[in-house]
Order: C-alpha cells, then sequence, then structure tokens
C-alpha cells in the first residue's frame, strides 16, 4: 500500500508541474508546432495518469476483497472445526453411552467377551442382537451363551444361546447369514445363494435343524430329560425360500420375527419348571458356559470343527 501511495503523490506532483506551465503562457499566444507537441504530450500524460490512477484503485479494490476472502475462510475453517469437534464429541458419546449399555448386557456378564470384540466379530454380534431380544421377554429366565458340552471321542459341540424359561428350555441356533436360505427337515446340508448383480454365488452349510437336536441330545445327557424348544435363527439381511419341517417344537425364522414367536409360544403354553428347577439347571450347565469354558477347550473344539470341515 506504501508504493501506491507513493505512485499516487508523484502523479500529482506531476499534473501539478504540468498546469503550472500552461498557466503562465500569456494569453493571445500563439502556440507554435513545439508548443502543440507539449500539448499533446501533457494531454497523453494526463490520459497515462488516469489509467494509472484506475489500475491502483482495482488493484487496492482487489486488495480489499482478498482479505475479506481470507477473514470468511478463517471464520469457515473455524466453524468447520468446531462443528468437527462437536461431531466427534457426540460419536464418543454414542460410542460409550452405547459400550455402557453393552457392559450392562446379559451377554457380557455372561461371556465377558469386550464390547470391540463382539462388534468385529460376525457371529458374536449375532448372538449379541438375539439375546437383546431374548431380554425384553418380562417373565423369569436365565440365558446362557457359547455352551460347549462334552459328545463321543473326548469332541465338544457349542450350543450358541439357551434360554431357561417355565415353559421350556429353547436352545437357539444362531446363524447371521444373507442371502436366500433353502433347505429342509431331512438333507444334510442346506443351501445360501448370495446376489451379486446378476452373478449368484452357491454355497453350502451343516443342516441347522440336525445341529440343533444334536445339541438337544448333547444337552440332555447333562441336566436330563427336558421339555425343549429349537429356534434356527438367521439375520434380517437372510430370504428364508425354503424350510420344510413337521416338528411343533421347531421353528425357523428371521431375528425380527423371533421376539414374537418366543411370546406367542410362551402365551400359549403351560409351565413345566418352576423357578428353582429353572436355577438348578442353570448351575449345572455353568461350569460349561461362557466365560467359565477354559481356553483350551476352546481352541480344541475349534480345531475339531476346522477338521470335519
Amino acid at each position: 500500500m506504501n508504493t501506491n501511495v507513493e505512485t499516487s503523490t508523484e502523479l500529482y506532483t506531476y499534473s501539478s508541474e504540468i498546469s503550472s506551465n500552461l498557466n503562465g503562457i500569456p494569453q493571445g499566444t500563439v502556440l507554435t508546432n513545439d508548443a502543440g507537441n507539449g500539448c499533446c504530450v501533457c494531454f497523453m500524460g494526463i490520459i497515462v495518469v488516469f489509467w494509472i490512477i484506475i489500475i491502483v484503485l482495482r488493484k487496492h479494490k482487489r486488495e480489499i476483497k482478498d482479505i475479506d476472502e481470507s477473514k470468511n475462510n478463517k471464520q469457515n475453517n473455524s466453524i468447520t472445526t468446531q462443528l468437527n469437534k462437536n461431531y466427534m464429541l457426540s460419536s464418543n458419546r454414542n460410542v460409550t453411552t452405547k459400550t455402557t449399555n453393552y457392559n450392562e448386557s446379559v451377554y457380557y456378564t455372561e461371556t465377558h467377551i469386550s464390547y470391540d470384540e463382539m462388534m468385529s466379530d460376525k457371529g458374536k454380534s449375532g448372538e449379541y442382537n438375539i439375546s437383546r431380544e431374548l431380554e425384553k421377554i418380562n417373565s423369569f429366565k436365565k440365558i446362557m451363551f457359547n455352551t460347549y458340552l462334552p459328545t463321543e471321542n473326548d469332541r465338544t459341540t457349542e450350543i450358541d444361546i439357551i434360554m431357561l424359561h417355565s415353559t421350556g428350555v429353547y436352545i437357539i441356533e444362531s446363524k447371521n447369514y444373507k442371502g436366500w436360505i433353502i433347505g429342509d427337515e431331512a438333507h444334510e446340508n442346506w443351501q445360501q445363494t448370495i446376489w451379486k448383480g446378476k452373478t449368484q454365488g452357491k454355497y453350502f452349510f451343516y443342516n441347522p435343524i440336525k445341529q440343533n437336536s444334536k445339541h438337544i441330545l448333547s444337552l440332555e445327557k447333562v441336566i436330563g430329560k427336558i421339555q425343549t424348544i429349537s429356534l434356527v435363527v438367521f439375520g434380517d439381511e437372510a430370504t428364508i425360500k425354503k424350510a420344510e419341517h413337521t416338528n411343533p417344537n421347531l421353528y425357523v425364522i428371521n431375528k425380527k420375527d423371533m421376539l414374537k414367536t418366543i411370546e406367542k409360544r410362551i402365551y400359549e403354553s403351560q409351565q413345566v419348571y418352576a423357578e428353582s428347577e429353572l436355577e438348578e439347571m442353570y448351575q449345572k450347565l455353568r461350569p460349561y458356559s461362557g466365560y467359565c469354558v477354559p481356553e483350551e477347550i476352546k481352541e480344541k473344539h475349534i480345531t475339531n470343527m476346522k477338521t470335519n470341515n
């Protein structure tokens, strides 16, 4: 800006000198060619000065605009930074709330699986989502997860979820799958079809009805003959196209239908177990369930499952 002031001052001085020289010419004096040339030079000088002033003013205007834009950018950046901080604080509060709710859940109490581990494991997150629905049942119940029961040949079978209730023992096999599900009571394997655009991928998995039947047999070896209700629960991203069976104590459903299915079953059933009997079953099964099971048993179970596959 100092340069602009100096330039303007010099132009003003130069213009004043030209005016003084013109005023000093007596009236009636005929200008010679040199005088005429001088006037032309003077006129051109005034034009040059005029354009220089315009250029200087435009430059000054741009500088003011740049300063205003810089201020606006700083204000916008400040607002954006504050919004990001508010978003992060809100996100952290949401995560904290979810973590707190999770740590107070039956699933965490029984398994001691951390929130991060549960969220990163598709199977565990499916079990947790089912457990949240089961907790909504208002009558007395005991819920257990990941129960490792002994079978033949020094092996184990794992029951995802057991709910001990006065109307019976609910054995839940959680399948957090998506795509089309096709199967029936008799076939050894079921089919999962996943569509990607116009391409479909077909995968096969062991019949979950048979799987839960084996779970019940192993369970009865530990706590004796019981009234059981078998549920195979698929995630809501799955479409159960076919799951034929004839067992009235068996349900193959999506998670969104599980709560109303169980509540309807409870409403239509008679009480067969007292709370003391349910507590006794729970204590018998407790050593086989959740975090009570030694890690070596879990690892051996996983190894045997991989060997079978």
